[in-house]
């Protein structure tokens, strides 16, 4: 049974990344596409926080991962929106800054992405926490004059 359930949630994955960009991707629409109950869908996906997670999740990492590999990019929270599958530019950046802490539209502008190899599992928390913590130790080890 436990093969069938991860070949089946690999399956539900690889269905999940093909259709990110799409609102039509909704939890409905991979019980059908899978003919599986309600419940089953959100126990494969338990612990990933949930199947709605999981989705949001991707389409987020896909959104910074387009923002970090174009910073130059001229772009609208409209526009990542409706790229990444996303209700509304409202859901989006609730969504973003919910996630990475700041804006789209703040990270564009307060210089804090630069070209960098982002792949899926990027995690800017880790990131920026590493970045913070490189900083604090310098700071900590250099002279302090009066």
């Amino acid at each position: 049974m436990a093969a069938l359930n991860h070949g089946l949630k690999d399956a539900i994955v690889q269905y999940i990344e093909q259709n990110l960009s799409s609102y039509n991707l909704s939890i409905t629409s991979i019980q059908k596409r899978f003919n599986i109950s309600r419940s089953h869908l959100y126990r494969l996906f338990e612990p990933e926080n949930g199947i709605s997670g999981f989705i949001k999740d991707k389409r987020l990492n896909l959104a910074l991962r387009d923002l970090t590999g174009q910073p130059n990019r001229s772009v609208t929270a409209k526009e990542l929106a409706y790229q990444y599958g996303f209700e509304s530019a409202g859901a989006f950046n609730r969504q973003f800054r919910e996630r990475f802490g700041m804006s789209a539209k703040e990270m564009i502008h307060e210089g804090h992405l630069a070209p960098m190899n982002v792949g899926s599992d990027f995690d800017l928390h880790n990131h920026i926490r590493t970045r913070v913590l490189t900083a604090a130790q310098a700071i900590n080890n250099t002279p302090h004059y009066q």
